[in-house]
């Protein structure tokens, strides 16, 4: 499996197709519901399945969008790194989110909120965001126009006004993205890109576990709807108590036969050692 590296484009091109695919490290998101309390109630639509034994129909509740966290979620368990793209569509194609400069900062807050839900809670070094430009083909001068997003972006206090979240209703950065958009004002797209950070497993030496060797071990994490999802090739899986567990068996029995092989290679380059000098 190929390591987890960020893109880093500068930009991306609107209308047109990425060139990576959704796979075990890439998801797409064409919106950016974060939590899956900002589902709207309209991404909420019956599932009609027959019951057993009866000819009558029963609605269970599908969801038609999947919040960000899922995929966040999944991105931590499995420990190898991704990144969710708001702003690109199922099919690969670039959309781009319009976002002001009050929007953007209510997301970062948002990730951030989200992590703090998890149990157990997500360090901040795991999780990077980037917003990155999106350009029109109409743009023939792409360099002036990355410095004049850089040149408008408002500089102030942001914690002057608290933003609303974990919810779907409107916060007030949306509602002011509006009255810009109502005067005319063209707010700029951007693929937002939520990256996770591979997992760092420190050096293992058997001076060094001691007590502390759960450090060892990338812990699993349950989102906010106390659900532990895995990343498997382009998909997010639901996990159980039992698969979680049979996981963790084999990650500790994989750890601890590094160690006892490290050990039992020592012990026998000190029988070898102390041979030689019976031997002399």
């Amino acid at each position: 499996m190929t390591e987890y590296k960020p893109e880093n484009f500068p930009f991306y091109i609107m209308f047109e197709s990425v060139t990576f695919d959704e796979d075990y490290h890439h998801e797409f998101k064409g919106h950016r519901s974060i939590s899956v309390e900002e589902l709207p109630p309209s991404c909420h639509r019956p599932n009609p399945s027959k019951q057993h034994f009866s000819s009558k129909v029963s609605f269970v509740s599908r969801q038609s969008r999947q919040c960000v966290s899922k995929a966040l979620n999944a991105f931590l368990n499995t420990g190898d790194g991704g990144c969710v793209y708001l702003g690109i569509t199922d099919d690969g194609i670039v959309r781009g989110i319009q976002l002001t400069d009050f929007q953007q900062h209510h997301i970062e807050l948002n990730v951030v909120d989200l992590m703090t839900r998890y149990s157990p809670p997500v360090p901040s070094d795991r999780i990077k965001i980037r917003f990155v430009p999106v350009i029109t083909k109409a743009i023939t001068n792409v360099t002036a126009y990355l410095e004049k997003l850089k040149q408008n972006r408002i500089e102030h206090e942001f914690n002057m006004k608290p933003h609303i979240m974990r919810t779907y209703d409107m916060c007030w950065c949306d509602y002011d993205a509006d009255i810009r958009m109502s005067h005319n004002k063209i707010l700029a797209p951007y693929v937002v890109e939520i990256q996770v950070l591979k997992f760092e497993v420190p050096p293992v030496t058997v001076e060094t576990i001691g007590y502390d060797y759960l450090k060892y071990f990338y812990p699993i994490y349950e989102s906010e709807e106390d659900n532990c999802h895995f990343r498997r090739e382009a998909s997010v899986n639901n996990f159980s108590k039992q698969e979680i567990y049979a996981i963790s068996m084999d990650e500790t029995e994989t750890f601890c036969s590094k160690i006892i092989n490290k050990l039992l290679k020592e012990k026998k380059q000190l029988q070898e050692e102390n041979n030689t000098k019976m031997i002399l």
